[in-house]
């Protein structure tokens, strides 16, 4: 037992050793980049003289740090999804097209109105909402492949990350792929003082093959539950500087969801339950909410083993089993939007906010959550 403390002690010891000559390197990386020409020199001399000490072993190798040979291949996937298969959310549909399809499919009409083919779309909104759907059917209405990362992947490389993040945008360069970066809140919550060395080169390097490789026409898109804590720089025009808000479906948004998932359910399609029925269950929910309802409602007839239509009781069970999480969000991130003085930016989720506050005390449910 003391062997094992006294391992960990060593590897703690090692860990934190390693970390303390990487943050120096990384600020000496920084200043050979300044104009004074003796100033750059030396720092050029001391980072090479930190690069060779993390090389020459000096500092023994902590366990289960991977190196570049541990990391899994970057690949692409096509997608199989277009608009047509989203129910409704014509709003955001409208958007999309108009900022990134007929740009990348229309260059002669760019170059006339003197745009960029390429496209930077930041995509906020609740969880549930359907952000990574919409990104998948983006790159099937381009006909390309997507390529998805998220930047918590790559935090774990240290003193590699930078290396993948330029093979990422290579890779999706040379595929002709739409890229598309998951929780970009993770990398872009504003660079403080907080972060570590190695975490701002990841975001720096981040910035600038983003910039360019929107500019040399690519598509690249990012979703966020949390606008509140994407880094302004990642925000800014030439970046993702065009922000989409991706939120609840309006009630004709809902009947088509409602249609598309009777087609695949005889148990639902068999119910005869009109809209105007089932609208009060589901209504103000997120997609992912409402489907998560009605696959509630199938649980009665599907412990029987029988064949048996979904009732309204069934509806009303699911609504009861499925909380309503959008206005704890709403009310969260309008919270911190105050905070950090972004509120005039995100009319959207003030909107929501206030629409929940408004109904709450008559609409709310027995956990506490708005029905």
């Amino acid at each position: 037992m003391a062997q094992d403390s006294s391992d960990r002690f060593i590897d703690e010891t090692r860990a934190a050793a390693k970390k303390h000559v990487m943050d120096a390197r990384d600020k000496f990386s920084f200043l050979r980049g300044v104009k004074d020409e003796k100033v750059a020199e030396e720092a050029a001399r001391y980072e090479a003289s930190l690069d060779a000490l993390l090389r020459g072993g000096q500092i023994p190798a902590i366990k289960n740090v991977p190196s570049a040979e541990d990391v899994p291949n970057i690949v692409s996937i096509k997608s199989e999804l277009d608009f047509s298969n989203i129910a409704g959310m014509d709003n955001v549909k409208e958007e999309l097209k108009m900022h990134v399809i007929i740009p990348a499919k229309n260059p002669g009409l760019c170059k006339y109105y003197g745009k960029n083919t390429g496209a930077g779309i930041l995509l906020y909104g609740p969880g549930g909402s359907g952000k990574t759907y919409f990104a998948k059917a983006i790159a099937g209405e381009l006909k390309k492949r997507m390529m998805l990362f998220e930047p918590a992947d790559l935090s774990k490389f240290v003193g590699d990350s930078e290396k993948y993040v330029r093979a990422i945008f290579k890779k999706a360069t040379d595929e002709d792929c739409v890229l598309f970066v998951d929780e970009i809140d993770a990398l872009g919550q504003a660079r403080d003082d907080s972060m570590q060395g190695y975490e701002r080169k990841l975001a720096a390097q981040l910035l600038i093959e983003l910039e360019k490789f929107i500019r040399h026409g690519g598509t690249a898109l990012a979703a966020t539950n949390f606008p509140s804590n994407v880094d302004l720089a990642l925000r800014r025009p030439g970046r993702f500087g065009r922000e989409i808000y991706v939120g609840l479906p309006d009630s004709e948004s809902i009947k088509q969801l409602i249609a598309i998932k009777s087609k695949d359910m005889p148990a639902l399609q068999c119910s005869n339950l009109s809209y105007e029925k089932i609208c009060p269950y589901v209504e103000n929910r997120t997609i992912a909410e409402i489907c998560q309802v009605i696959d509630y409602a199938t649980d009665r007839g599907f412990s029987l083993a029988k064949e048996e239509p979904i009732t309204l009781e069934d509806i009303a069970r699911g609504d009861m089993l499925t909380p309503r999480k959008a206005p704890i969000w709403a009310k969260l991130e309008r919270m911190r939007l105050e905070q950090n003085g972004q509120i005039s930016l995100y009319p959207k989720i003030v909107e929501m906010d206030l629409k929940y506050n408004a109904v709450k005390k008559e609409t709310s449910n027995s956990n506490g959550l708005y029905r």
